[in-house]
């Protein structure tokens, strides 16, 4: 039986199955995984992910914090195949789950130490060696994407040559059965180092969790700019995280912060989205000792699996599904009045617009009104309707014509979003 593969959409922004089925990517960040969880729990881990509206799990296999020489629940070290035979059963969990597995074959510490624990212990010929062994393993494997990088950057043209290696092992190995992409570090876009990469199907940024992650959309913008393809910010705001690296600050990222970015991103038209919480990228004990230095959690990590914003997740999938998938267009002129863009602008306050086929969307972050230029969808009688990202529920208002402009969302402030819902009704 033929393979079925995950490819990208003849359009260049969003990906597909192989038989034509839309693939929105929603992943739970899950780096430690293989490295910190024990096989029993995993299923229930993967069952309350799925239950959320999650289809897609980013894993490492050679992890940050002790990966090479701390062993797993199991006992198990990379350098014996009862390691790899732990990566075996966890692929297939989530498999039978429908779940896809975004593999990290090791983080960038292996390659780039740069303020990581490393050792540094990749060279062109061995991870050239280890992508081929790798990519034959799971040749076959239908729920499999590559990442390469692992929060680093390139920096030199000997770490760009073991990720070219790294690249051509895997291909070879898998015979071009999967796609792949490198996950940057923060504030970047794999761009800004393989830019022209034949490897790369698929582009990430990494807006991350300072300042920045207000910016997301100007980096997927300019990302696709340079190079037209898909692309996906692989790592925005944690949930619960120190907002800004800086505990002092006194105040983390809360459900609402994270809903923003996945709601501008996804009107951007990124070819998907992914959450992360700080307790569960590092499956946290909850002991005050689990954890990357400051990065200690506060929670056990089963409790964290059901925060506010892992809950809201299934919202973001059903929206972005229950309309035509593969024509979904970003539309900031749709938000312009007078030839001055109404909603734009930096910060939390930032509006977000996108049409389809016979509908458009307005993300209003703080529940301001929207003052849209309905003329520029070309619609004579409009639907409106109000969604709302925290339970899911659509809310429909009435019947307008084009010349209607303004509309006032349900509730306004701080965690109060919605996203005005446009249908052509001609």
């Amino acid at each position: 039986m033929e393979l079925r593969k995950l490819c990208v959409h003849p359009g260049g922004k969003y990906l597909k199955w192989s038989d034509g089925e839309p693939f929105f990517y929603m992943a739970d960040t899950a780096w430690e995984l293989l490295h910190r969880v024990a096989l029993s729990q995993i299923p229930g881990y993967l069952d309350t992910r799925k239950n959320q509206g999650f289809n897609a799990v980013q894993v490492v296999a050679l992890a940050e914090a002790g990966g090479l020489s701390v062993a797993n629940p199991q006992g198990h070290l990379p350098a014996r195949e009862s390691y790899w035979g732990d990566l075996d059963r966890i692929m297939d969990m989530a498999a039978r789950r429908g779940m896809v597995v975004a593999l990290l074959p090791s983080w960038g510490d292996k390659w780039n130490r740069k303020g990581g624990i490393g050792p540094e212990v990749f060279n062109p010929e061995n991870a050239y060696s280890y992508g081929k062994w790798l990519g034959s393993r799971y040749r076959e494997a239908w729920n499999l994407i590559w990442v390469l990088g692992g929060d680093r950057p390139v920096e030199t043209y000997a770490q760009e040559q073991i990720l070219d290696a790294m690249a051509k092992g895997l291909r070879e190995g898998d015979a071009g059965n999967h796609l792949m992409t490198f996950h940057p570090c923060g504030a970047s876009s794999s761009a800004d180092f393989l830019k022209g990469k034949a490897y790369l199907d698929f582009h990430s940024i990494q807006s991350g969790h300072g300042l920045e992650c207000y910016e997301s959309v100007d980096l997927l913008e300019s990302t696709w700019q340079r190079e037209k393809r898909p692309v996906l910010d692989m790592e925005c705001r944690y949930e619960d995280f120190p907002a800004c690296f800086d505990p002092d600050l006194g105040y983390c990222w809360t459900d609402a912060d994270v809903r923003n970015n996945l709601y501008w991103n996804l009107l951007w038209g990124s070819l998907g989205a992914v959450y992360g919480h700080r307790d569960v990228w590092c499956f946290s004990a909850g002991d005050g000792k689990t954890g990357a230095g400051w990065q200690q959690g506060w929670k056990p990590w089963q409790e964290a699996l059901h925060s506010p914003g892992a809950e809201q997740i299934r919202h973001l999938v059903k929206l972005r599904l229950m309309r035509p998938y593969f024509e979904l267009q970003r539309s900031p002129e749709l938000l312009s009045m007078d030839g001055q863009p109404a909603g734009a602008g930096k910060g939390p306050g930032q509006m977000a617009a996108a049409r389809g086929e016979g509908y458009a969307y307005v993300y209003s972050p703080l529940g301001m009104p929207v003052r849209c230029r309905l003329d520029s969808l070309g619609f004579k009688r409009i639907r409106v309707s109000w969604y709302n990202p925290r339970n899911g529920a659509l809310q429909t208002e009435g019947i307008v014509s084009a010349q209607a402009d303004l509309f006032c969302p349900p509730t306004s402030g701080k965690g109060q979003d919605w996203v005005l819902v446009l249908d052509k009704m001609d």
